[in-house]
């Protein structure tokens, strides 16, 4: 009878162990079934975080503050120095006077999270400028699609890229043909860059110094417009037109019939970065900017602005 006992539990025990088996074996892995049964779910927040609002700080909380992020407290404001001409879709007046585009509301935001108000200063009448009134003293910040050089950066300290164009060319078909008639074996962008001939820029741009540094056989000539530039291209005045690819593009965008004179090039191993800047003892300013730039480069969706326009203020 004992014996009949201990095979009964014997049996049951095996029993229970299998049906927990069989359960478990049954359980949902992470990642797999239902959402409600994961244990761990990926997701995103589809709000964007708030900053404070704008608030004055005591004597004693001011004392407590590095000297560049105290100036800007103690004024109540911050001043972004920004180039006075439009370059949309990074700064323009839209239809009702007000500065809008990607950099004024990047310069508002940080004011924002700063605690203090904004102040665009449009007085530069160059990117150089721009540099310039940052370097002085004039400006706390430059935000201005401000390209990085090895020049502007003896006077002032860029913060991380916000966002990085490759360089490009615009080059006219017929000069093209013709380097290439003269060197059947030659690559195009080899010859135009290693050719003595005309390469057109933007005066007061970095495209000036780019443009030295890579047609280092090339006699640079600036033009004030990019129109007048696009036609000197189109008319053969000068054979190729040296910017940015997405101003490039989005002028093939606006005038498709550019393509039938034309041929664009993007240089994919010579970038243009573009940051933002602050005077060289501004050290806790520009570390807070890059930590900025870390945590909201989500929020802010520059790329995406920027895939999403097609020519001309919005």
């Amino acid at each position: 009878m004992f014996k009949v006992r201990t095979t009964c539990f014997i049996l049951l025990a095996v029993f229970c162990l299998a049906a927990v088996s069989v359960a478990g074996c049954g359980q949902t892995a992470p990642g797999d079934g239902p959402k409600n049964l994961r244990d761990t779910e990926e997701v995103s927040a589809k709000t964007a975080v708030q900053p404070p609002a704008v608030k004055n700080l005591t004597e004693r909380e001011l004392s407590l503050l590095p000297p560049d992020i105290r100036r800007i407290k103690e004024k109540g404001r911050l001043t972004v120095a920004m180039f006075r001409q439009d370059r949309p879709p990074f700064f323009y007046n839209d239809d009702s006077g007000r500065l809008a585009g990607i950099d004024a509301a990047l310069a508002r935001d940080i004011a924002r999270w700063l605690e203090v108000d904004v102040v665009f200063d449009r007085q530069a009448g160059s990117f150089d400028e721009v540099v310039d009134r940052v370097a002085s003293g004039q400006a706390d910040l430059a935000v201005s699609k401000l390209s990085v050089t090895l020049s502007r950066a003896q006077k002032v300290r860029y913060t991380q890229p916000y966002t990085v164009f490759k360089q490009a060319l615009l080059v006219n078909r017929m000069a093209l043909a013709a380097l290439e008639a003269k060197h059947p074996d030659g690559e195009p962008l080899d010859l135009i860059i290693n050719a003595a001939q005309k390469i057109g820029v933007r005066e007061n741009t970095s495209y000036v110094e780019y443009g030295r540094n890579l047609f280092p056989h090339a006699e640079i000539i600036s033009f004030t417009e990019l129109e007048e530039l696009i036609a000197a291209v189109q008319e053969g005045t000068v054979p190729a037109a040296f910017y940015d690819e997405f101003e490039l593009r989005n002028a093939i965008d606006k005038n498709p019939s550019l393509s039938i004179y034309a041929k664009l090039f993007v240089i994919k191993d010579r970038v243009d970065p573009i940051a933002m800047a602050v005077a060289p003892e501004d050290g806790q300013l520009l570390a807070w900017l890059n930590l900025y730039l870390d945590i909201m480069k989500q929020d802010l969706q520059i790329d995406q602005q920027l895939a999403e326009y097609s020519g001309g203020a919005k």
